[in-house]
């Protein structure tokens, strides 16, 4: 495994700290293995104050968010792709974000982010729900787990009772693994007030 954070700590980590978006109290930063990935949480303290990538600046979830684009340099060639990452104000379900790996030949594979809510009852978003791999970081939302997405429980060591918050895992097996992926472009959606929250992303070549 190859940690992308760590090869591009500056433009990976650009945009926010933690304690502006998602404040995980009991969350470390270093490196940790979680389902035998490893992954590198960047120290906020070492790194200019940002940790993380956030991909609807939105300082107050009752201002509508504003869609934010991060890329990534890469210049890879890879299997697949482990995203560690969060999400807040899942308010309904909805495409929230997309991972775009833009390929040297100028093709891309688009890895569309859907927030789960089960409460709506329209088709549309019943259909959209099948695709769902992410879910609010709150504590009372029901998981999200499938062959690709995997839940990520953060809780107070001491008092797990008190403290409980949800990350995900999400991987992604590269269609084209032959090629070179010249860069990573994050980009929210710009339908708010949902954000999404990008720790690390680990390469496995």
């Amino acid at each position: 495994m190859e940690r992308l954070a760590n090869k591009s700590r500056n433009h990976f980590n650009a945009n926010h700290d933690r304690s502006q978006v998602m404040r995980l109290i009991h969350f470390p930063s270093g490196q940790q293995t979680i389902r035998n990935v490893s992954y590198e949480i960047i120290d906020e303290e070492m790194n200019g104050g940002k940790s993380l990538v956030a991909l609807h600046d939105m300082p107050d979830h009752l201002i509508k968010a504003t869609p934010l684009s991060v890329t990534v340099p890469i210049h890879r060639r890879f299997k697949s792709a482990w995203f560690l990452h969060g999400c807040i104000w899942a308010k309904s379900m909805k495409h929230a974000a997309s991972y775009r790996f833009i390929y040297a030949d100028g093709s891309s594979v688009a890895v569309p982010i859907i927030t789960l809510d089960e409460a709506s009852p329209d088709t549309k978003h019943r259909r959209l729900g099948l695709h769902a791999n992410i879910q609010d970081w709150w504590y009372t939302k029901k998981m999200v787990e499938t062959g690709e997405v995997r839940p990520v429980i953060v809780q107070n060591p001491e008092a797990p009772d008190l403290y409980r918050r949800y990350l995900y895992t999400l991987q992604w097996i590269n269609p084209y693994p032959h090629l070179e992926v010249t860069s990573l472009k994050l980009r929210g959606e710009g339908n708010g007030p949902t954000s999404i929250v990008i720790f690390a992303v680990t390469l496995e070549l």
